[in-house]
């Protein structure tokens, strides 16, 4: 049961978001201009497929919540110096170490304690915080969590297509961020007004789609139309697409998810793939990280 102001909404475990919608009595035009947009922004896969338990989940604590709960920021800067760079000083700081370009592969010891391949120290605990997908290969064997392992293979990924254009200096949107309706544009970012970048806009796609059977060359062409449609930008001086295949997991009806706490004592996991209530989103994985944390700390 999930309380929505004053009554009571039965979310059904197998059903889609989809389903709850249409249950709920919602319009074909609501759902495709307001649930469907919101279904893809946050579980990044189509209300039709969405899990209606989490996207719920989202609706509620975004929207029926305090004024912070739906803050909507737009970094100025690349996401490495806003966040990851800082995390690394803070943790050199306090005397921790950071080793690049090396991939970690986690071993038993001869006393059955933690280590890690071609290192001789050991560890009472192990955080892995790694995209589900890459979970298997910091396993020197990965016997050692093989029921989360089972879990994990069942999974399924959504992409996130972006199309970055690049039109001439004066040219703009007029806006940071603009939501659309067509299958070759959801969102579309104005880097001229978030970072400078006079000119450039980028066009993101969420989720499966159409788009996945065209060429990069033919998706490229078919944005463009869209934004010279809404826009009036004209052709672009280039195009680039960025594809990321398995961008998230797909966050349908029923998904079996692993616990942090996994079968191996010690090995910890951290994403946003075990965030239960939250689809794969840096709230979740934000969270998950703190969770991790305070497992450690409570068995200290």
């Amino acid at each position: 049961m999930k309380l929505i102001k004053d009554g009571m909404l039965i979310v059904r475990p197998s059903e889609s978001a989809h389903q709850l919608l249409l249950r709920h009595e919602q319009t074909d035009t609501l759902i495709g201009l307001l649930w469907n947009p919101i279904c893809l922004s946050a579980l990044n896969i189509n209300c039709e497929r969405g899990c209606a338990s989490v996207f719920t989940n989202v609706i509620s604590d975004a929207l029926l919540g305090s004024k912070r709960s739906s803050d909507l920021l737009f970094p100025t800067s690349d996401l490495t110096s806003l966040f990851a760079s800082r995390a690394g000083r803070y943790i050199q700081k306090h005397k921790g170490t950071i080793r690049l370009g090396r991939r970690a592969k986690i071993i038993q010891g001869t006393n059955n304690e933690l280590k890690l391949e071609d290192s001789n120290e050991s560890f009472s605990h192990i955080v892995v915080a790694t995209s589900p997908h890459n979970l298997k290969t910091t396993f020197k064997e990965p016997s050692m969590i093989q029921s989360t392992i089972d879990q994990i293979d069942q999974f399924t990924y959504e992409p996130i297509y972006t199309i970055y254009h690049q039109y001439k200096k004066d040219s703009s949107t007029g806006d940071r961020m603009i939501g659309l309706n067509s299958p070759y544009a959801h969102w579309v970012f104005d880097r001229g007004i978030t970072h400078h970048d006079a000119g450039l806009i980028g066009a993101v796609i969420s989720g499966s789609g159409p788009h996945q059977d065209l060429t990069n060359e033919q998706l490229s062409i078919e944005s463009a139309k869209v934004l010279d449609d809404a826009f009036g930008l004209g052709t672009p001086l280039w195009s680039k697409v960025l594809a990321e295949k398995r961008a998230t997991f797909s966050c349908t009806p029923g998904l079996e998810r692993p616990a942090q706490i996994t079968e191996k004592n010690g090995i910890i996991l951290a994403g946003d793939y075990t965030y239960r209530r939250y689809p794969a989103t840096l709230e979740a994985a934000v969270r998950s990280g703190i969770e991790a944390s305070n497992i450690i700390l409570r068995s200290l």
